[in-house]
């Protein structure tokens, strides 16, 4: 017998009232898109067995990831990019790296969304492990989008 993992994404869109909504899945969500601040998409290079490729909304107060492989995404990426007069469409599908860029709002358009800082160790313990396993590093936001969110 063979066992196959299946991924439960559910199917994203943006309804009519312009909410979007992930329905189903292991991640349901629901957002007014009013609230968008920001939003770009990222590759990582975990790929292909997990997933590696998504999309990042941010609002005021949430950092929101969902997987690009989400049923409807290629729709809900054009039906939104209509509402906010902005190109939304993702780039980096190929991509087997660490990638990074905004999409919206337009003005910093393909700039880096996140930058990725190796994660420095307290004790000496955590140094000798950084030494044999290469270290953690931290995801955090480039200085283009503080300066988006703190506006």
């Amino acid at each position: 017998m063979t066992l196959t993992k299946k991924e439960e994404y559910g199917q994203i869109e943006l309804t009519s009232k312009k909410i979007i909504k992930v329905i189903g899945g292991l991640n349901p969500l629901e957002l007014n898109s009013s609230d968008l601040l920001i939003i770009g998409e990222f590759t990582t290079a975990n790929g292909p067995f997990i997933d590696d490729w998504f999309l990042t909304l941010i609002t005021e107060s949430e950092w929101i990831e969902i997987p690009m492989y989400t049923d409807g995404m290629t729709e809900f990426l054009t039906d939104l990019g209509k509402i906010l007069n902005a190109d939304l469409n993702a780039q980096l599908t190929n991509s087997a790296d660490w990638k990074t860029r905004i999409m919206y709002p337009t003005e910093f358009k393909d700039k880096e969304l996140y930058v990725v800082e190796d994660e420095i160790p307290n004790s000496f313990l955590g140094k000798v492990k950084k030494q044999v396993t290469g270290g953690k590093s931290i995801r955090k936001l480039s200085s283009d989008i503080i300066k988006l969110v703190e506006k």
